[in-house]
């Protein structure tokens, strides 16, 4: 990727972040704030899969090894859960899409809206894993910094090993798997400030994505 892309992408990718976490707030944040921040979210998707448009032009090329399987499989469900929360979404719509003429549908569409909206939740966290020791690679270089080493790297670590066993409560907490499994259609933690649930989330993201890295680790290093 040429260097003038890569401030966009980094940004794309940072705004796209923020508002995966808003979206799953949408009990604090509200319908209205909920269905503007989605359609935002379809666009800088849309800006983030332009910005990677070479990705697609090689999918039928050069040798699939399991990473390059794994994360083209990932790539397609990911794609195809954002559809889902996309047209199911639109099917709800009380503001943005309300001029639209659909009538009735609206309690099938909020069951697939729930699944895919945490299914994209884990899919898109996962594809932050795959891609980690890259966007570190950038963070590094944004800030000026090289790799950690001594006393920094093993203090970060261990505030990410520690907020990654908090992510494992938080996932309980939040009933994650529930709504995974379409065991639950209502998220309710209105007592809980808007903090703690932002504290919680990040965790959880924490949490797949050291799981996600440290597999991928392990692969390579049997693959060796």
């Amino acid at each position: 990727m040429s260097k003038h892309k890569m401030p966009w992408k980094g940004i794309v990718d940072g705004v796209m972040f923020v508002l995966l976490l808003n979206q799953m707030a949408y009990v604090l944040t509200g319908q209205r704030v909920h269905e503007w921040a989605g359609a935002a979210m379809v666009f800088f998707i849309l800006c983030h899969n332009f910005l990677n448009r070479r990705w697609f032009l090689t999918v039928g090329k050069g040798i699939y090894n399991s990473r390059r399987l794994s994360g083209t499989i990932l790539n397609f469900l990911t794609i195809m859960v954002v559809l889902g929360l996309f047209i199911s979404g639109v099917v709800m719509s009380r503001y943005v899409f309300d001029f639209l003429p659909i009538h009735g549908g609206r309690a099938l569409a909020r069951r697939v809206h729930i699944s895919c909206a945490y299914w994209g939740f884990l899919l898109m966290t996962v594809h932050i894993g795959m891609h980690w020791n890259g966007i570190r690679g950038r963070l590094y270089k944004m800030f000026g910094k090289t790799e950690l080493a001594g006393r920094k790297k093993w203090l970060v670590s261990g505030i990410g090993w520690a907020a990654s066993a908090y992510g494992v409560f938080a996932f309980y907490r939040h009933e994650i798997l529930s709504f995974l499994l379409l065991r639950n259609e209502f998220a309710i933690f209105n007592q809980q400030s808007t903090l703690l649930f932002v504290l919680d989330y990040l965790a959880m993201v924490i949490l797949i994505v050291k799981l996600t890295n440290c597999f991928l680790g392990r692969k390579r290093k049997i693959a060796e």
